[in-house]
């Protein structure tokens, strides 16, 4: 079951006002001229779940990415910012100082040949996780619990996109 919910604008019937005159567009920055970054008006819009990593073990600081890094020079393939809704909403630059060791759906023997990352989750994240209920956790524990990878595979190819965080 996808977690990705896309719809087609719905286009306004009602008048287009600014300083009391009727336009024919309203752009982002409140003017009546369409800013040439928005975009089109039938290009698609999502709604997309982030990854439940499900593991505070799975989170890093800038050091120890940069420790992974110099012990493998793989590291990148594993490794990337972490940014979660709060971050999101406060950072202005977005360049979280967190990152996450990510192994994707690969094999315990394959996350294992990254031997540092693998060494930091196997120490936090697996004594947690077996004690889980869902046998799927306990199993493989290397593992995201839901790595939704909707947002990847919509933004992959994008040069931007535009990101908001619904917290509690």
């Amino acid at each position: 079951m996808s977690k990705t919910k896309c719809a087609t604008p719905i286009e306004w019937a009602g008048k287009r006002l600014l300083d009391g005159k009727e336009v024919t567009v309203i752009g982002t920055f409140l003017d009546s001229e369409l800013d040439q970054n928005e975009p089109a008006a039938n290009e698609e819009r999502c709604l997309l779940i982030g990854t439940h990593y499900l593991g505070d073990g799975f989170v890093i600081s800038d050091s120890q990415a940069h420790q992974i890094r110099a012990c493998d020079p793989d590291g990148d393939m594993i490794l990337a910012r972490l940014l979660n809704g709060d971050e999101l909403n406060n950072i202005p630059d977005q360049k979280s100082a967190r990152w996450i060791i990510c192994f994707w759906d690969g094999s315990q023997e394959r996350a294992a040949e990254h031997s540092a990352a693998y060494e930091v989750v196997e120490s936090l994240v697996k004594p947690a996780r077996q004690l889980a209920k869902e046998p799927r956790l306990r199993e493989r524990w290397w593992q995201f619990k839901r790595p939704y990878t909707e947002i990847q595979a919509h933004t992959k190819t994008l040069e931007r996109a535009f990101a908001v965080a619904l917290t509690a």
